[in-house]
């Protein structure tokens, strides 16, 4: 196995293929400080279930294939709403009607650093 890739790089590869999978809307927050779960939540959009799946694929097979490994393997994504866990990374991904019925951006105003992320990172 090769050796683990620190989260901000890790996070700049995955942001980059979870875009040529069209996941829209994407939000990074900052959590560390204030979450015991992670250190960084990730949030995008899908349009179906469809894309929902592959991009649980995708997402996993790089993050594995760099020393991250999925903490909650058995997670369900049939309704619309997936929860990857992969310890100071959690990737939140979700059918459009879901995320804005649970107002999931509206609990991380403040915290979120998507645009200093990328610019920082030229996607």
């Amino acid at each position: 196995m090769r050796r683990k890739l620190s989260a901000e790089k890790m996070l700049f590869r995955v942001i980059e293929e979870i875009q040529k999978l069209k996941v829209r809307s994407l939000r990074i927050v900052d959590a560390s400080g204030y979450s015991l779960l992670a250190d960084m939540f990730v949030i995008g959009t899908v349009d179906s279930v469809v894309q929902l799946e592959a991009v649980r694929n995708r997402l996993i097979e790089e993050m594995e294939k760099h020393g991250w490994m999925l903490k909650n393997p058995l997670e369900s994504w049939e309704g619309g709403w997936l929860l990857l866990d992969f310890g100071d990374m959690i990737f939140h991904l979700m059918l459009e009607e879901l995320r804005s019925f649970y107002g999931i951006d509206t609990l991380i105003e403040g915290r979120e650093v998507t645009e200093r992320f990328l610019s920082s990172h030229h996607l």
